[in-house]
């Protein structure tokens, strides 16, 4: 399967809120500080607004808007984080 034929396969669309597992290899970036958030700030989980597709790499994945401690942060996750919608 080529990945633009996965992208179109994608279950979920801009402006969905999903559960996504966060994993150690997720990194989540704080827009208010511009720095990364410290990996053992991170929940195992959260509610995250899908903002845009990510089709620049062999899988494609979703950019994610969420706020973390109220803070407004930003991430990019595989698909398969994404346990079902909010």
């Amino acid at each position: 399967m080529t990945p633009t034929s996965e992208v179109n396969t994608l279950p979920y669309v801009v402006g969905d809120e999903v559960v996504v597992t966060l994993a150690d290899d997720v990194e989540v970036f704080n827009l208010a500080c511009m720095t990364l958030m410290p990996p053992a700030l991170l929940p195992a989980w959260t509610i995250g607004r899908i903002v845009s597709r990510d089709v620049s790499g062999i899988r494609p994945a979703y950019v994610f808007c969420m706020r973390l401690r109220g803070m407004r942060c930003m991430f990019v996750a595989d698909a398969d984080r994404i346990e079902g919608l909010a």
